[in-house]
């Protein structure tokens, strides 16, 4: 069980969505379930990802092709159970990354 199991979604993502929007001026907001280890959810988002990075406007995104992405969220939401299952979808292994 994560936080995210605690709320009531139907009641409580459109307004969170509409304060991270407004508020903080946040365009893009996924809402990920990394308990179960779909392929099929994980080669999605890989993709909405990849699209948002590659059609937002960045300095010399044409040089660049390697990306970052910066995971966020309050503590005990799953954002290492969201990385972990990320890099074992595009590396093959199920060995979990070394946070320094």
């Amino acid at each position: 069980m994560n936080k995210m199991d605690l709320i009531n979604l139907k009641k409580y993502r459109q307004p969170i969505e509409d304060y991270y929007r407004h508020e903080h001026g946040v365009t893009n907001i996924v809402w990920t379930d990394c308990k179960r280890r779909h392929t099929r959810a994980v080669s999605s988002l890989q993709k909405m990802i990849i699209d948002i990075l590659t059609h937002e406007p960045r300095f010399n995104r044409s040089v660049k092709t390697e990306f970052q992405v910066m995971v966020v969220g309050i503590p005990n939401v799953g954002k290492s159970s969201f990385i972990n299952t990320w890099r074992s979808y595009n590396m093959g292994t199920k060995q979990s990354a070394v946070i320094e």
